[in-house]
Formats: structure tokens, sequence, C-alpha cells
């Protein structure tokens, strides 16, 4: 396996970390934690999600968290949105990179936007025009129950990438592929990247990773020998889908960082630097970090 020189580690925590947590984060706090992880080197996250408040609480305060970020010059801090309602919110909040999050899977999307994958590609067509129509906006893609379904069962990879090929049709040449159960092994995550890459050579695929079943270091390794280069990962594996029943914590970001500087692949972050970060997120919490490297090494607030 030839390994790359470096890969992005984009945290999603204070968004899909946070989106499942049983207490919802002010927003000073998550400021607060913001700062910690650009302190640690992170140059890519997700700071929120522009979904509807009374169904995901802890997002309740994208408009006021995102107007309130500080500027920080060569750091992507975009917002995840699922529809039309969601891309205004965000682009009057000034956010200047939007992910667009669709499912792959028939049940999942019922679920999680009340519409099916066909009006769902409707409606990303929709928002991507109207990004557009708005001037710089960074738009990049998000699949989720790209590999397992909660509903479905085993995606089929025609499946996966027809709702690719939609987002192609687009211009979008960023996206994301979710493992959002986590039930997805090695093998699986090699033979979608392959097809996917294979079929549509000019997108930049990322891998946004589970990890219920502890597979989550074993599919980051089969994304990196596919030539995967972006993962995303939460600080302390927080995390999950409260329209996934069965979904768990995200890999973590710490594990991340440990395995593939490790290896001799630079993500950028400074582990050491990360424990503070880790402290602030469980004050935030009030619960202690499941991560394994955060275990080892006695991050404990």
């Amino acid at each position: 396996m030839t390994l790359p020189a470096s890969v992005t580690i984009t945290d999603v925590a204070l968004r899909d970390g946070l989106q499942i947590q049983p207490r919802t984060v002010p927003t000073d706090t998550k400021l607060v934690l913001l700062d910690a992880l650009l302190a640690a080197g992170v140059r890519s996250l997700e700071a929120g999600s522009f979904v509807h408040p009374t169904k995901v609480p802890q997002m309740a305060d994208a408009d006021q968290l995102f107007r309130a970020l500080p500027q920080a010059p060569g750091v992507e801090m975009m917002a995840l949105v699922p529809n039309l309602r969601g891309a205004r919110r965000a682009v009057e909040a000034g956010v200047r990179h939007i992910r667009i999050v669709l499912s792959c899977s028939e049940g999942h999307s019922r679920a999680n936007t009340n519409r099916s994958v066909a009006e769902g590609i409707e409606e990303t067509r929709q928002v991507v025009e109207l990004l557009r129509s708005t001037g710089d906006v960074h738009i990049t893609g998000a699949l989720a129950t790209v590999f397992v379904c909660p509903f479905d069962g085993i995606v089929p990879v025609e499946q996966v990438a027809h709702v690719v090929g939609a987002l192609v049709d687009m211009g979008l040449d960023e996206i994301s592929l979710s493992d959002t159960l986590g039930r997805a092994n090695p093998d699986h995550v090699r033979r979608v990247v392959a097809v996917m890459r294979k079929a549509y050579p000019e997108v930049a695929f990322g891998l946004h990773l589970h990890n219920t079943f502890g597979m989550g270091m074993a599919n980051v390794m089969a994304g990196v020998g596919e030539g995967v280069v972006q993962f995303d990962a939460a600080l302390g594996g927080i995390g999950g889908c409260p329209f996934a029943p069965g979904a768990a914590g995200n890999i973590a970001t710490e594990d991340t960082v440990f395995m593939l500087e490790g290896m001799g692949i630079a993500t950028g972050i400074d582990l050491e630097r990360l424990e503070s970060a880790a402290k602030e997120l469980q004050k935030a919490l009030h619960a202690p970090l499941e991560s394994a490297v955060s275990k080892a090494l006695g991050w404990v607030a």
C-alpha cells in the first residue's frame, strides 16, 4: 500500500458529536471548544447544522454560533444543511462553506428528512442553485447511509452510484461517504470507495466513519488504501445520528491522529494539544470520553 504524505481530518464534534447529546451545550461553550480545536491545529471542522430546532435542539443556536465564529484564515468552518430552509438560514448567517446532506437509502431518507431519495435529490438541486446565486459559497456533498441503512439493510452500490452521479451532475466534486451506523467492514468500505472512484475520477471522496462495532480505524485504513485523504472524526469519539437507530459515536479525532501520525502520515494536528480540547469537552458534557487514546493517556478533566 502506498501511503499518502498527508490527510485532512475534519473534526465534526461540534455538529455530529453534540447533536445527539442529552445535554445541550451553550453557544459560548461551543466557541471555547472551537478555540481549543484550532489551537491543536484543526483546520477543517463542522461547526453546526441548520436543521429544525425542535427536532435537533442541540443545533438550535446555529445562526448565533456562525455569526460569532472567530476570523481564522486558512480554516474551513462548514455547516451542514438538509434542505432549502436550512440553506437560506446558513446564507443569512454568513456561512461560506456548506455541506448538503442527502441519504442514499429510502428508509433513512424518510426518517431523517421525511422525503424520498428522489425528492431529496431534487431539493438538493434547488439548494445548489440557491447557493450559487448568492455568490462565493463553497459547496460540498455529504451522503448518509452509504453502506448500511438501519431500515433497509445493506445499500446496493448501484444506488450509491446513482445518488453520487446526481450530485456530480449538479457540479459537486467533493463528496463525503458516510458509514452512518458504523456497521461497514474494511472490505465493504474498500469495494464501495473503489467503485465510486472508478466511476467518478473527478470527485474527491472523503469518509465519515462511525466506530459502533470497533471497525473505525480499520475502515480508515481501507479508505487510505483506496486513495481517500479526507476523513471526518469527532473529538472524544462522540456523536451519532438521532434518526438512525443503533448509530453510535464517530471515530475519534485523537485516535485517528495517533494512528496516522505514527505511520508517518501528516495530519497537522498536535495530539498533545488535543488534550486541552478533550478536557473542555468533558466539562461541557459532564461525562468522560470513550476514545481509546483519551483513556490510554488519562485525559481526565
